[in-house]
Formats: structure tokens, sequence, C-alpha cells
């Protein structure tokens, strides 16, 4: 055994040759796969217990000292992921998740904000939500989507976004069933009665003015549960839920959380022994994943990760419901009766934002204030108007 970062000759080898046989054509994704579970799943929560043993092979022969050699802006390199929904029904290409990742280069602090989909962004489109952006620029051009979120993030953060990972939820779905499931320890109980069915987004309910058969209710209760992937994606996909769970901040949590369930089962020894179940996984990840991430980047975005603790990370989100909340949310009636999110301070005003993003990367030891508990979004359709929140 070698001292230091330098693992086994021979396992460098074997790893080398195993990454060369996988195409050209597939190595982007590949790639894509490998920094989203490295530095998007891994970070949440990387226990003592994840040591280089438990690693992939693939990813040990990239180890290397150093500081990862990656774009960045002052120090500091900054991550889009997007997730979409998927599949085939209408809204497949808009995103229910929209975070940034800005990592120091030099102190390995993690900033990690969370978009709401409903933000408004007067300039996309002539008026949409932010969740729209990705979907919009796919239409334009195959490859638009990246470049148009990329471009929408940057206005609304005031951050110049250097790599963006797109990845379809679907996909997730489908890697849980084939692992076999997750545990997930669902920190409270709550009820959604308006989950929506997809494809049944436009069905007129015979009439009923609820249009009730759009949706159906969802519920968890507290606790240790094993999920499969259907019912873990409703799990983070939920954005109607009781308890607090309706909120951008209980998305984000459980979010974290099945992110992490999926870490631990990818690098537990009954998925990294079966090379068959790591190849199936691959191939899933493989035809849902969108990133202008080069091949060449993954031995630096490793480094990277391995640089990143839980203690290191910080999770904000931009939302309407906390004591220090940025945004509100107008009547429907201004906005084609559309639920929407806008800064406080007026449409398309974002100097206060970017205010508020540099202040957080200057403040390591800032936290975020919570909404209540009690704190529920209200349903879609419900004219609203949150009470201005107090200046920081």
């Amino acid at each position: 055994m070698t001292v230091g970062d330098r693992p086994f000759p021979r396992l460098r080898r074997r790893a080398t040759a195993f990454f060369r046989r996988i195409p050209l054509s597939r190595r982007g994704w590949f790639v894509a796969f490998v920094v989203l579970l490295l530095l998007f799943v891994s970070p949440f929560l990387w226990r003592g217990a994840v040591t280089l043993i438990r690693v992939p092979a693939v990813m040990i022969s990239l180890l290397s000292p150093g500081t990862p050699n990656l774009e960045h802006t002052n120090g500091r390199t900054n991550i889009l992921l997007l997730g979409t929904a998927g599949g085939s029904h209408e809204g497949a290409n808009l995103t229910d998740t929209v975070m940034v990742a800005s990592i120091d280069l030099a102190t390995n602090d993690v900033a990690l904000f969370s978009l709401p989909r409903d933000l408004w962004i007067p300039t996309l489109n002539g008026g949409s939500r932010v969740n729209a952006a990705y979907a919009l620029g796919e239409v334009k051009r195959k490859g638009g989507g990246l470049v148009l979120a990329n471009a929408i993030v940057e206005e609304v953060l005031n951050l110049p976004i250097h790599f963006t990972l797109r990845i379809d939820f679907s996909a997730f779905e489908r890697a849980i069933d084939q692992m076999g499931g997750i545990s997930i320890d669902v920190e409270r109980s709550f009820v959604d009665a308006r989950y929506p069915i997809a494809g049944k987004e436009n069905d007129p309910c015979a009439g009923d003015t609820t249009y009730s058969c759009r949706y159906e209710t969802i519920s968890f209760d507290k606790g240790e549960r094993k999920m499969d992937g259907a019912t873990a994606l409703k799990f983070v996909r939920s954005r109607m839920g009781t308890n607090g769970e309706g909120t951008d901040f209980g998305r984000t949590r459980r979010q974290q959380e099945v992110l992490e369930a999926v870490q631990k089962k990818i690098l537990s020894a009954s998925i990294l022994l079966q090379p068959g179940r790591v190849k199936g996984l691959l191939d899933t990840f493989g035809e849902s994943i969108d990133t202008d991430i080069e091949p060449d980047k993954l031995g630096e975005f490793y480094k990277l990760a391995r640089r990143i603790r839980e203690s290191t990370l910080r999770a904000y989100v931009l939302e309407d419901e906390s004591p220090d909340a940025l945004l509100v949310n107008p009547p429907i009636q201004q906005y084609r009766g559309q639920w929407v999110l806008l800064p406080r301070v007026g449409s398309g005003k974002w100097d206060e934002i970017h205010a508020w993003v540099a202040m957080v990367l200057t403040t390591p030891s800032y936290v975020q204030l919570t909404p209540r508990p009690e704190a529920d979004r209200p349903l879609d359709g419900v004219a609203t108007q949150s009470a201005t929140p107090s200046a920081k």
C-alpha cells in the first residue's frame, strides 16, 4: 500500500482501463453521473465512514493532490443543478429543482442556493416562471436549455455559472428501483391533497370547477420508511404538504434527504460489488443527463468533492415565508392567474437579492431564518398576498 493520496498502482491501471472501455460518445454523461454523485449527493452528509475503500475504483484512479483546476471567479466555482420531471407528459422539461452550489476552492466552503420554481422572470419569453427556462431553451434548439437556464440564474443571483448539469428525475425513480429501494427517515408527517397526476394536467374533470380529478392525495408518516422509486419521487416533488412541508424549505430538505439515501445505497457493498447493478445504474443515468461538463474535468471534480464535508456546506432558499424573506407573492390576477413569486422590491428588481447572495458568500456564519412549521403554501388558484417582511 502506498502513502498519502496515491492508491495501489494495479488498482489505478484497472480503473483507467475501465474508463477507457467506455465509448467516447458516452463519457460525457458518465462524467456527469460521477459529478452528480460526488458533488451534489455526497456532500449533504458525507460521514467519516465513507472512506476511499468504498469509492468505486474508477473514482480512486483519479485521485491526485492539489487544488482542483476548475474554472472560477474570485476563487469560487459555481455549478447549476437542474432537475426536470421527465416522462412523456406535458411539462416534462420544466425544472422542479434549480440549485446553485458556489464552492470556494481555497477554503472548501460551499453555499447552496435553491431558487423556487415559481420565481417570476419578466425577461423570460415575455414573462414566465424560472422553471420554464430549460424547457423554452430546448424548444429553440437542442442544447439551448442549459444555455438559457444558465443565463437566467446568473441574472437572478448575479453569480457567473461555470458548469451546468440537468438530470431527469424519472431516472432517479428507475435507479432507486434498480437499487432495491432506499430508506428515508421522514422528519415530519404530512398530507398533500393536491399532488398532480401525470397526464391529467388538462383534464376537464367533467365540469368539476375544482378540477379534483387532476390530483391525488399522498401522505407520509414520521419515522423510518423504505421507499421505492415512485414513492421517493412523490416525497421530493410534493408542493402542497401540510405541517410546513408545502414550503420551498421543506421541499429542499426532502430533496437532500433522498440524495443522501441514494448516495449511501450507491456506495454500499450491495451495489459496488455487483458490476451488473453498477452498469445498469450508469445506463439509467446516461439516458437522462444533460451537461456542459467535459470528460477531462472528471479528475478535477473528484478532487473537489473529496475536499467537501458536511461542515463546509451551507444551504439557503429564496422563498417568501421566513422572517428574512426577499420574495412575496402578488394576487394571481396580476399574472394571468398564476401563483408566482417576485422580489419584494418589485418584479425583475434583483439588486436586493444580489446583495444578499454577496453577503452570504462573505459571511460563513450567516444562518437563514426558517419559516414556521405551520406556514403552508396556498393552493394553486387561490389569490393571496404575502405580508411585506421586515427588513434585515
